[in-house]
C-alpha cells in the first residue's frame, strides 16, 4: 500500500476511525481523536504502512524472517570507491519506468524509506529496539 493515492489511504483511515469509535463506545458524530488511537496503540494508516515496510526490511536484512527471497530482493549500496556513505548501511535504489505504479513497487519504495532512516535504527541489535525507535517520533508528535 506504500505510495497509494491519498484518497485510498483516507478511506482506510475513516474505517479505522470508525472502529476506534466503536471500541471506545463514543458517538458516531464525535470525531475519533488521535488520543484514541494512541490509547489503543494504533498508528495512523500512512505511518502503519511505513512502519511495516521498514520492520520487514530490517528483519530481511538481518535474516530474521523465514522468507529468504526478501533478502535476495534487497541490494546493499556498494560504491566503487571508498566513500563516507559506505558505512551508512544504505540500500541500492532501483530505477523504475512507470510513474504511477513503478514508485509503489517494493524494490523502489523499500530502499527509499530505508535510506532515510537514522544510522542508529539501522544498526540496532534487536527487533524490539527497532520497533521502539521507529515508533518514538510518531508518538512524540
Amino acid at each position: 500500500l506504500y505510495g497509494s493515492p491519498k484518497y485510498i489511504l483516507q478511506k482506510l483511515q475513516r474505517a479505522k476511525n470508525s472502529a476506534t469509535r466503536l471500541i471506545k463506545l463514543s458517538r458516531k458524530c464525535k470525531q475519533a481523536t488521535p488520543g484514541y488511537l494512541i490509547d489503543l496503540h494504533w498508528l495512523p494508516v500512512e505511518y502503519r504502512i511505513q512502519f511495516k515496510v521498514l520492520l520487514v526490511t530490517y528483519k530481511a536484512l538481518n535474516r530474521l524472517v523465514l522468507v529468504i527471497y526478501l533478502f535476495d530482493l534487497l541490494q546493499r549500496y556498494a560504491p566503487v570507491r571508498n566513500l563516507r556513505s559506505t558505512s551508512a548501511f544504505l540500500l541500492q535504489p532501483t530505477r523504475f519506468c512507470f510513474e504511477t505504479y513503478g514508485s509503489r513497487a517494493s524494490s523502489v519504495s523499500t530502499p527509499e524509506l530505508w535510506n532515510k532512516l537514522p544510522l542508529k535504527i539501522k544498526i540496532s541489535s534487536s527487533t524490539e529496539r527497532v520497533k521502539i525507535l521507529l515508533l518514538k517520533p510518531i508518538f512524540l508528535n
